[in-house]
């Protein structure tokens, strides 16, 4: 995403959210190998979706994952766990 290239992905874990809005568009279900192929193969033959992807993909990196916003939320996530939140 930092590089500004479009991610395809099994929807697992936290993949739809670090991808953002619409990840739809660029995910399967964890097994569809059918569906992460069309995925691919949808990006491969439309210039514009893949471009407009990976602009948003790099937006989002540059807005979303910065060192300072990936600090805190790893401290407010052990401030949450200790209890000092309280």
């Amino acid at each position: 995403m930092a590089l500004g290239v479009p991610v395809v992905a099994t929807d697992v874990g936290g993949v739809g959210e670090a991808l953002g809005p619409g990840s739809s568009r660029q995910t399967a279900p964890a097994g569809d190998w059918a569906g992460l192929a069309k995925r691919v193969a949808e990006l491969l033959g439309d210039d514009a979706l893949r471009r407009s992807l990976a602009e948003a993909a790099r937006d989002r990196m540059r807005s979303e994952f910065t060192i300072e916003s990936m600090v805190n939320s790893v401290e407010g996530a052990y401030t949450e766990l200790l209890g000092a939140g309280a």
